[in-house]
């Protein structure tokens, strides 16, 4: 699986499918871009996600290869997988915040919230 999505609140599961021979001797998942993030484990586990935990995780596997006639090494594989949460968006805002137009001339507003929101939102603007 490379890639899910899972609901704001809600729980995910996720196994690193590994063969090797011999077996792996160990799962350890971390997320990119987030250098405090490790678990162990064949299967990786969120509960009550939240959009800051949406992100690429990568499992690496290890297994030890030690030959009756031969040196003991470690063998090294991984996978990614990419969450996505889906979440309302944040907080709206219109920037600049305090816009000055000149008659004639045009002006550039960026409408958006934060965080924006998962899938991304349709903004629509109106004059009142």
């Amino acid at each position: 699986e490379k890639f899910k999505e899972v609901d704001q609140g809600g729980n995910t599961r996720i196994e690193c499918q590994a063969t090797a021979n011999p077996e792996p001797v160990s799962y350890e998942w971390t997320k990119s871009g987030d250098a405090t993030f490790k678990t162990s484990g064949k299967f990786l586990k969120l509960k009550k996600v939240s959009h800051t935990d949406s992100g690429e995780y990568i499992c690496t596997v290890n297994n030890v290869l030690n030959p009756t006639l031969g040196v003991k090494s470690e063998r090294r594989g991984n996978s990614s997988v990419k969450i996505s949460v889906r979440h309302k968006p944040g907080v709206g805002f219109i920037e600049p915040r305090e816009p000055e137009s000149v008659e004639g001339k045009s002006i550039t507003l960026i409408c958006g919230a934060s965080p924006s929101g998962y899938p991304d939102p349709e903004f629509k603007w109106w004059k009142s």
